[in-house]
């Protein structure tokens, strides 16, 4: 994130380790991980040049897959706030070898199917096809086991990614502190954000 924009991002992960809930966006986070995601500055247009892992055209891919997982609504969607600069990032930063050609081969195979039936890259696609290409994944629709379990994982750093930038933690999610004392009823209307990751993963 942005210099201005690191203290919301390391308010919000201090807020989270502090209080004794465990989201499933960040209840995996370990000291490594919260570390290099603070230190990560937001990039604009990221997937204009090769980065620490992915190159170009595979950031090119990962963006327009964020932006499927999370879309723009009326907050930004993943890929506007560079989820894909920051996966390439963590990747290096954090994860292992193994967990990196993981999300390589995750690219790969998405591009390989949406080459083979759509005859375009995917970052190419519609936003209907797209969708429908992520959905197939899931629903082992021509795809494995082993390759939508891939797709878990890259979805998770997704919404890691998300969740903890200064849009996601502040304008998607209420956060609500544990303890905060005992309510008995939280109004709710069509407008109240939800204060977890819906069905993500």
């Amino acid at each position: 994130m942005s210099n201005s924009e690191n203290p919301s991002r390391r308010d919000f992960l201090n807020k989270m380790r502090g209080a004794a809930v465990a989201t499933t966006a960040i209840g995996w986070l370990t000291t490594t991980q919260m570390s290099a995601a603070l230190a990560y500055d937001i990039q604009t247009n990221s997937e204009s040049r090769d980065g620490k892992l992915l190159s170009k055209e595979q950031l090119r891919q990962l963006k327009a897959i964020a932006q499927t997982i999370i879309p723009k609504t009326d907050t930004l969607g993943a890929g506007d706030v560079d989820c894909h600069g920051f996966i390439d990032h963590q990747l290096v930063t954090c994860h292992s070898n193994e967990e990196q050609q993981k999300a390589v081969s995750v690219l790969a195979f998405i591009d390989a199917a949406s080459q083979s039936s759509q005859q375009r890259s995917f970052d190419l696609l519609e936003p209907q096809q797209q969708q429908a290409l992520l959905e197939a994944i899931e629903a082992n629709n021509g795809f494995t086991d082993p390759q939508k379990n891939d797709f878990v994982f890259l979805k998770q750093l997704v919404v890691f990614g998300y969740f903890t930038s200064q849009v996601g933690a502040s304008e998607t999610l209420n956060y609500i502190p544990v303890p905060g004392g005992y309510k008995p009823s939280v109004p709710v209307d069509e407008n109240y954000k939800n204060s977890g990751t819906l069905a993500y993963y």
